[in-house]
């Protein structure tokens, strides 16, 4: 937050990148609790991980108690939850089914039922479904895809964040550098903010 003075402004495409497993869907549930606890409304969208285990990230992270022992502080968390004025949504895709007009109709079916959200989370866009002729590179597609992305949260007037998996080599890396974002380095010069994330490969 007072590195981009407070967050992503409306239109706004954030990106994680980092290799697998260096924590990318818990900075994005991070972010997501955030807003929430500033009484924001969150859409978050995985393509990853199940609603029900992107729930209990969330509910870990609120509460500080180990999910082992969640089922036996239900009241906690109930109660954690009606101290926020913003609402919460989670949304399951399969890998690659999830298009841009996909999404695009996802948020207006929330804003119908009464959800218009303050944020877009999207776990992550490199799981989407590809548009374009398949007959084009990946990195092109890909950033088309970001460039889509970025057009959407600028059509809603909402703040998008996603998350994008860096090559094996950056495993240890002090800092990612552009060269080592997976597929398509075109990806940078779409995001109005980019984080890299890393960690040591500790024997």
């Amino acid at each position: 937050n007072e590195i981009i003075l407070g967050g992503l402004g409306p239109g706004e495409l954030g990106v994680v990148v980092g290799p697998g497993g260096s924590g990318k869907s818990w900075l994005l549930q991070h972010i997501s609790l955030s807003a929430l606890q500033a009484g924001f409304s969150v859409l978050y969208v995985t393509l990853e991980l199940m609603e029900t285990y992107v729930a209990i990230r969330h509910d870990v992270l609120l509460t500080n108690i180990p999910s082992m022992h969640m089922s036996t502080h239900l009241d906690v968390v109930k109660s954690k939850y009606a101290e926020m004025t913003g609402k919460f949504e989670i949304k399951w895709y399969a890998e690659n089914t999830l298009t841009i007009n996909g999404l695009r109709a996802f948020i207006d079916k929330s804003i119908l039922l009464g959800n218009k959200p303050d944020m877009v989370i999207l776990d992550y866009a490199d799981l989407m479904e590809l548009g374009g002729n398949e007959r084009d590179r990946t990195d092109q597609r890909l950033r088309v895809l970001y460039q889509q992305l970025r057009g959407l949260a600028g059509e809603y007037m909402i703040p998008l964040w996603t998350a994008s998996q860096s090559t094996r080599d950056s495993y240890g890396e002090d800092v990612i550098g552009a060269d080592k974002i997976s597929e398509s380095i075109g990806k940078h010069h779409t995001a109005d903010f980019m984080i890299s994330l890393t960690r040591e490969d500790r024997h």
